[in-house]
């Protein structure tokens, strides 16, 4: 068991190290509501995706992670088709400049993969605002190396599906209005390697 810990607690640590954890469950009278969803291919090979998510001006990171697989935790999902399965996420953030920046794809065996290099999804969370920034979904092109073994890598999809979230997202935060909603999908439609 702790041969699959240890390394993602070192992931975790290294990605936190030197900054603020971003607080996604903010109680502030000035919060935003944001709105997204993590979705993933079925047929991929991994325990649990984490999206990350920072201040603009880098003072603070923190995650969304789904675990569609998990062996002692799984994320129940909110909706499910072929080949795609995910979770809608309501953040209550505190005003300001955030970006999507990058993402983790983790094998229960420890393997990770990332984005080679930083990208940007920004969106601006106001008072009193609710926002719909996309369904991030993971995908994977899979591949053979030189010696036949198997290779992933693994990039994310940004789609507008606010038709079928924003309904979810009312069911697990009934303060949410759809008629006040405002789909704000960020400019980029494919993220990563």
């Amino acid at each position: 068991m702790k041969k699959f810990i240890f390394p993602i607690l070192i992931i975790y640590f290294s990605i936190f190290i030197g900054c603020t954890t971003l607080r996604i469950d903010y109680k502030g009278p000035d919060m935003g509501i944001v709105i997204l969803t993590l979705a993933a291919n079925k047929e991929d090979p991994i325990t649990y995706y984490t999206l990350r998510l920072r201040k603009k001006d880098k003072s603070a990171m923190g995650g969304v992670i789904y675990i569609p697989h998990g062996i002692f935790q799984q994320t129940p999902c909110d909706f499910e088709g072929y080949p795609y399965h995910g979770f809608v996420k309501v953040l209550k953030l505190e005003p300001g400049e955030y970006e999507v920046f990058n993402f983790i794809a983790t094998k229960a065996s420890g393997i990770f993969y990332t984005a080679k290099k930083d990208f940007s999804a920004p969106f601006v969370v106001k008072e009193g605002e609710m926002i719909y920034i996309g369904e991030y979904r993971f995908d994977s092109i899979k591949g053979r190396d030189f010696l036949g073994f198997r290779t992933w890598e693994f990039y994310v999809t940004l789609c507008d599906r606010s038709g079928r979230d924003i309904p979810l997202a009312i069911k697990k935060e009934p303060t949410i209005r759809a008629d006040k909603v405002k789909v704000r999908i960020p400019d980029g439609e494919r993220f990563g390697n």
